[in-house]
């Protein structure tokens, strides 16, 4: 390890051996030895491995490092996701694309019972390192090593301090090998593989003395909620809710645990306090400033749009929440500034259900033709169920009800538990005149939210069969019920897909178009109205004003 002692020694030195016009090259030196080294905001490079049986380790050491600095007080972290795309970058782009004053590297090795660990701390207006150092830990202690890691970073940058009183936490003692399940489940969540993150983080938990592990398996059940279309399935939601409380009695001061909390809690004002909080304890939290601004994007999308810029702001390769961001600017009819953040997104980096917006975007503007042309150009397109739902909604706008009744009938054969493939299905089997059959389709989804206590997903679904069978009242005493619980309208109001519940009553996909003017439904909106009005109240006064920033 070399420390800014010996930097000033060098410095005094030279400045007793050189001359004069070398004074600019001491100066800087003194400067650097002296004062501040580089401001506290920084950006974790994805650590080198050595060999391929090693890079799942290193990818998740990574992650814990980033978590571990987060945590710290003092250091503002910049990026979370993507990292890879800064490797071989040069300084000057990193320092742009990230807005960071210095970035660590190095490498992580497994070693027989640890892991030996090099970090490198760069300033990027120079490229200097002003700081580096060789870890080691064995055992049980290896858990606490991206911990220790941060402290000294924190420390060589003049942080770090906690509060008078503030009590310190222990290092965590956590059975090797459950860090290494830890560590590859962290790799997969970042490779956006939440299932297999799930099966990680659960072994890693199973000793039920490891918060984070915890905190990870509540994030990635929640994830598999979200990519299945069904985030409330109460099984799945059970464990979530289980997983973090037991991370939040662990260590109640983890952004993760707090995070974990906001996204699987019924109720919208614990979901509001538990994500702030997290982003209280780590300003620059981006998951939990994007998960903010999916939670009141219905509610308030002004807000949601802010949450997702600071989101960008943290962490300029988060994808997802520029494509959400391009969601909320929908919600408000700018569809300049929407296509806007499109254009700017990396689609490789993306979720691959998000290349479905720009022809969202254009049917959203009347644009079939070029809806049509965007579909095209998505590789794979009839290999997912909501690019295929996309398509067959197109065809049905644009009056080709054969077409599109021929997709809805391959959509549902291949993915008969998707949703929007009956639903689809049975409106066109009742625009070609077959009532009976249109009926026959819907009942599965209409009698799966008869019951009083049906899921909202449930009931979010049913409600867009209503809709394909053209009954605006059936469609309004649907909503009502979801008027009625809270849980039924967080369900209803979160994006799927792309798409919220706000979005699909504005009726300009089909099958809303069927109803979203029959009278029925004009006073089931204006319900709905009140009860998003009465969630953007309660929101505002928990958050207080917009904050961009």
């Amino acid at each position: 390890m070399f420390t800014r002692r010996a930097v000033i020694a060098a410095a005094i030195s030279g400045a007793a051996l050189a001359g004069w016009w070398q004074w600019p090259a001491i100066h800087h030196v003194w400067r650097r030895a002296t004062g501040p080294v580089v401001e506290p905001v920084v950006v974790v490079l994805p650590l080198a491995s050595g060999d391929p049986a090693g890079a799942p380790y290193a990818r998740g050491f990574t992650q814990d490092l980033i978590a571990a600095l987060g945590r710290t007080p003092g250091v503002t972290m910049a990026g979370r996701s993507g990292m890879e795309r800064l490797e071989g970058r040069a300084l000057e782009y990193i320092a742009r694309e990230m807005n960071v004053s210095a970035m660590v590297t190095g490498s992580l090795r497994r070693e027989t019972g640890g892991l030996a660990l090099t970090l490198r701390l760069i300033a990027t207006s120079d490229g200097e390192a002003v700081w580096s150092n060789d870890f080691s830990a064995s055992g049980a202690e290896a858990a606490g090593l991206a911990a220790s890691a941060a402290q000294e970073i924190a420390s060589v940058l003049g942080v770090g301090n906690r509060p008078p009183g503030e009590p310190t936490r222990k290092p965590r003692r956590i059975d090797p090998s459950a860090y290494e399940l830890y560590l590859r489940g962290l790799d997969a969540m970042n490779r956006l593989q939440p299932a297999a993150a799930a099966a990680l983080f659960e072994q890693a938990a199973a000793d039920g003395q490891f918060a984070q592990a915890d905190a990870g398996l509540a994030l990635a059940l929640h994830d598999v909620g979200r990519d299945e279309g069904i985030p409330d399935d109460p099984d799945r939601l059970a464990r979530a809710r289980a997983a973090a409380d037991r991370a939040l009695q662990q260590n109640p001061e983890l952004p993760e645990a707090h995070l974990a909390k906001g996204l699987v809690s019924p109720s919208l004002d614990a979901a509001l306090a538990s994500l702030a909080r997290a982003v209280e304890l780590d300003a620059a939290h981006a998951p939990a400033l994007e998960a903010l601004g999916d939670l009141v994007l219905d509610f308030d999308p002004e807000r949601a749009i802010a949450f997702y810029g600071r989101a960008l702001a943290a962490d300029p390769f988060r994808e997802t929440s520029r494509v959400n961001q391009a969601t909320a600017l929908l919600l408000l009819n700018r569809w300049g500034l929407a296509r806007a953040e499109l254009l700017r997104t990396a689609w490789e980096h993306a979720p691959a259900w998000s290349q479905r917006m720009f022809p969202v975007l254009d049917i959203e503007q009347g644009k079939l033709g070029a809806a049509f042309a965007d579909l095209a150009r998505i590789p794979g397109v009839h290999d997912r169920p909501f690019f295929m739902a996309l398509e067959t909604a197109a065809l049905a706008a644009a009056g080709k009800r054969d077409e599109a009744l021929a997709g809805a009938a391959a959509l549902h054969e291949r993915f008969p538990d998707f949703c929007e493939g009956r639903v689809l299905r049975a409106g066109l089997t009742l625009d070609r005149g077959d009532a009976a059959g249109a009926r026959s389709l819907a009942a599965p989804l209409l009698e799966a939210a008869g019951a009083d206590a049906a899921r909202g997903s449930a009931l979010r679904c049913a409600t867009a069969a209503a809709a394909a069978l053209g009954d605006g009242e059936l469609a309004a005493a649907l909503l009502q019920r979801v008027v009625e619980r809270e849980d039924a309208l967080r369900t209803w109001s979160a994006p799927r897909f792309g798409q919220t519940g706000r979005g699909a009553l504005m009726g300009r996909f089909y099958p809303w178009t069927k109803i979203v003017d029959l009278p029925p439904m004009v006073q089931a909106r204006h319900r709905m109205d009140a009860a998003l009005a009465r969630a953007h109240d309660l929101i505002a006064a928990r958050l207080g004003p917009i904050a961009y920033k």
